[in-house]
């Protein structure tokens, strides 16, 4: 009986450290999506959440573990949807996306001022890359790679959240407006690089009689 009350208060304890974490790392998301995550001080963290500093501390022992801690909560709070492997469902996919971006804009400002931003930027995510890749390859097999590489460079600039945080903060284009901006980019980009892979095709043929 007695080991069965010792489990059930280590469980309460667990539970509750669990949630004073979450507190923790919660505040820290709001004052992120405003500020440099490297100014922060423990004092104001510890007042947004609400907690003394040595709550803060004693869940998060330095600065190393407190960004580590938000890099995982943002990484686990971004989820992407997965790229279409047809280059021309790009612009539809981009559409979707962005309106998730702006769903999530808190996250992704916190994820843009923290040192760490692997997911936030598409465009470090090798195996998008590769995939893009591929898909302006399937599309263009007759361009040169010079021509190829122009290309993916665009489209995965264009598909990144960094344009979605360009056009939010620079042109004050919503989620929605935004991402109808960027499709229509790319349809005109993709449209052009099929025409030129079609002239390049032609060329190739022509020589080859």
């Amino acid at each position: 009986m007695k080991q069965s009350r010792r489990d059930y208060d280590n469980s309460l304890r667990n539970e509750r450290a669990q949630m004073t974490r979450q507190k923790i790392m919660q505040a820290l998301i709001d004052l992120a999506a405003h500020q440099d995550v490297r100014e922060l001080s423990v004092s104001l963290l510890a007042d947004k959440a609400h907690v003394s500093e040595p709550t803060v501390y004693r869940h998060f022992p330095d600065r190393v573990a407190l960004l580590n801690g938000l890099q995982e909560q943002l990484d686990q709070a971004i989820q992407l949807p997965p790229l279409p492997d047809d280059l021309a469902e790009l612009p539809r996919h981009i559409e979707e996306l962005f309106l998730l971006f702006e769903r999530d804009r808190k996250l992704l400002s916190a994820a843009f001022n923290s040192p760490r931003k692997s997911k936030v930027h598409l465009t470090l995510q090798e195996n998008r890359l590769a995939q893009l890749r591929r898909a302006v390859s399937a599309m263009t097999p007759h361009l040169q790679q010079s021509e190829q590489a122009r290309i993916f460079g665009v489209v995965q600039h264009l598909a990144s959240a960094l344009a979605w945080k360009s056009l939010h903060d620079t042109a004050g284009l919503a989620g929605g407006e935004s991402g109808v901006a960027v499709a229509w980019a790319l349809r005109a980009l993709l449209k052009d690089a099929q025409h030129l892979n079609a002239q390049a095709e032609r060329a190739k043929n022509a020589q080859c009689r």
